[in-house]
């Protein structure tokens, strides 16, 4: 009987779809979250994921591993990462490899060819498919035209492109002739909404006082993210409310950002704090989620707020559209306008009440769920449609 089972398990092993999601590093926030979400909700019977990560910092790696997901550290040059990650995919038997972002293609996309792998890119700026052009300089075009070409012959491996909005999608349709599938990002819906009683209780845990206000944000430290308009914000509202604001991140700008705290007198109540893989309980204890990106591709901290209930104020970007009015959007740059929006949500409990019920109701419609049924169908069209060939 023992026998039999283990028989099962085999046979069902050697069915079962190996994906591998190759990441630049594993830093908190954006498209590694998803990437997470989207290995951890798969049909385990039919697929069994991996994931090989790049470059430090691998903060969410125990994330992963949390959720039975195998990571795998592949450091050095690209040139030995090339030769690692190929060696890592015949030795896996890797059958279809999920590349993310620039980092990761320019590894993943030649291991593949050199493998004989399908790749799905996820489609992102269009900007670095026109690198050979517009170059000042002879030296930096020549090598640009180099890298651009070296991009088009790696990429003969790829069979698909993701892109997470329609957006993304029609401005990349001119630039491939491959087929182009829109998955939107997803989180596990939960849509929990906090009682006076229980945020005051997880405030008291985190060490706040219990008529502070707290507003968070958790990003990558880099200057797309415009921290700067954050910490800014706080320094003007506390004027007139006792707010707090916490950063969890980390990145190339925690230093200037730390100066500018000090700057604006705010050291006691502006804290960068390390990046955490569970955002639950910082929800729960905060009172807005201020988003001050200039640029993103869908905000991955934004939908997990909504779902959170947890009101938002953000820049109007592209990206948030798809939340309608589940977020309070003001005009790109508008510091004082993000200070006003969040003293109203802070001061009238009824506002507040009203943005969480259309932050929840929006986010219903990406439950990751959905986006991980697409993805299932791609992997399981294109799986050795190269080594086929």
């Amino acid at each position: 009987m023992v026998g039999l089972q283990l028989r099962k398990m085999e046979q069902m092993n050697q069915h079962r779809i190996r994906v591998l999601h190759v990441h630049g590093d594993l830093i908190a926030g954006g498209g590694q979250v998803l990437s997470r979400e989207w290995l951890a909700s798969i049909d385990r019977s039919r697929f069994e994921p991996f994931v090989v990560v790049l470059n430090q910092p691998t903060t969410l790696k125990s994330s992963f591993e949390d959720n039975e997901i195998r990571v795998t550290e592949i450091f050095g040059n690209r040139i030995a990462q090339i030769i690692k990650l190929a060696k890592y995919i015949r030795k896996n038997k890797i059958d279809i490899v999920h590349t993310q972002s620039e980092p990761d293609r320019k590894v993943g996309h030649w291991a593949a060819l050199i493998t004989r792998r399908p790749v799905v890119a996820h489609a992102h700026s269009a900007w670095v498919y026109f690198a050979g052009e517009n170059q000042a300089n002879v030296i930096k075009q020549l090598r640009s035209s180099i890298m651009l070409k070296a991009r088009k012959i790696s990429e003969r491996s790829v069979v698909a492109f993701i892109a997470t909005s329609q957006v993304v999608a029609d401005s990349f349709s001119q630039l491939t002739s491959k087929p182009i599938t829109v998955v939107e990002p997803g989180v596990s819906i939960r849509n929990a909404v906090y009682s006076a009683d229980e945020k005051l209780q997880a405030k008291n845990k985190m060490g706040l006082e219990k008529n502070q206000r707290l507003i968070v944000n958790a990003s990558r430290l880099d200057d797309l993210k415009n921290l700067d308009d954050f910490i800014l914000a706080i320094a003007k509202m506390r004027a007139e409310v006792d707010v707090v604001g916490f950063i969890y991140g980390e990145g190339e700008d925690k230093t200037d950002l730390e100066q500018l705290i000090e700057n604006v007198g705010c050291k006691e109540f502006i804290k960068i704090l390390e990046p955490v893989t569970d955002l639950v309980p910082v929800f729960g204890a905060a009172d807005i989620f201020l988003a001050t990106s200039l640029s993103e591709s869908f905000g991955m901290s934004v939908l997990e707020s909504l779902s959170q209930g947890l009101p938002v104020v953000a820049y109007d970007l592209e990206a948030y559209e798809r939340y309608g009015d589940g977020i309070c959007r003001v005009s790109l740059n508008d510091v004082d306008a993000l200070v006003s929006q969040s003293i109203k949500i802070l001061n009238s409990s009824n506002y507040a009440n009203e943005i969480v019920e259309k932050g929840i109701q929006a986010c219903k419609d990406f439950d990751i769920t959905v986006g991980t049924k697409k993805l299932e169908a791609i992997y399981s069209k294109n799986t050795q449609k190269i080594s086929n060939k």
